[in-house]
Formats: C-alpha cells, structure tokens, sequence
C-alpha cells in the first residue's frame, strides 16, 4: 500500500533499507545518492521507478497541495532538490548539511505518477 525510500526500525532506531536498496552520503553531507531496489511495482502491477519519486517530491513540495510532508523537505530555508541519474538512482541535495538527512525518506510514501499525475495537472479539484 504505501512504502518510504529507507526505513527506520522502530526497535532499534537505525535506517534500513526500503524502495533504496542502498544509499550514500557525500563527504560534504549535501548530497544522498539513493539506489532503487531493481523490478519495484505498486499494488496495481505498474512498475515504480525514479520518475515516480521525482513526481512525488513535486506534489509534497507543491504549496497549492498543503501536503504534511513539505516541512521534510525544506532544510536550510530552502527545498531538497533531486537529480535523477538513471530509472533506478537519484541523487538529493540538501542547502546545508542535515545531521539527519536519510531519517527523511523515512516520511516519504512514493506516489504513483501513472495514476495521479493527469489529476495534478488539472489541480486539486481533479475536474
């Protein structure tokens, strides 16, 4: 139903991984490189891949969407920016090094773009 890009183990408090099988931090802490878990599908069938995640982060940090989200995303004043590599690797970059910065794709349910992408563009109302 829904799935975060890592996990955090409510037992043990440490990250683990989810849809990014891997991931790593850039010595300047600015940078996440996270790799998707390769044949990744929603409920439906239809494959995940990191055009759904970069579609995702557009409607969390979308003003006109309100979503609960946002507040994640936004770090020094300013919101995470991501840069797809390829279908199964992205890279986010933060304004300014956050101590915790993988503990956010924790908070982060990956949307499908093949369902909702036509309703966005027609705004909220979805008419």
């Amino acid at each position: 139903m829904q799935a975060d890009l890592v996990h955090i183990n409510r037992a043990t408090h440490l990250t683990e991984p989810a849809l990014a099988k891997f991931w790593k931090v850039s010595s300047d802490g600015l940078d996440y490189t996270l790799t998707l878990r390769q044949g990744l599908r929603f409920s439906d069938g239809e494959p995940l891949d990191a055009e759904d995640v970069l579609f995702t982060l557009r409607v969390y940090l979308d003003e006109g969407v309100h979503a609960p989200q946002r507040d994640l995303l936004i770090v020094g004043g300013k919101p995470i920016t991501v840069t797809k590599i390829n279908a199964q690797t992205l890279v986010f970059h933060f304004a300014k090094p956050y101590g915790v910065g993988e503990r956010v794709f924790d908070g982060l349910a990956i949307l499908p773009r093949h369902l909702l992408e036509k309703l966005t563009r027609r705004g909220n109302s979805g008419r």
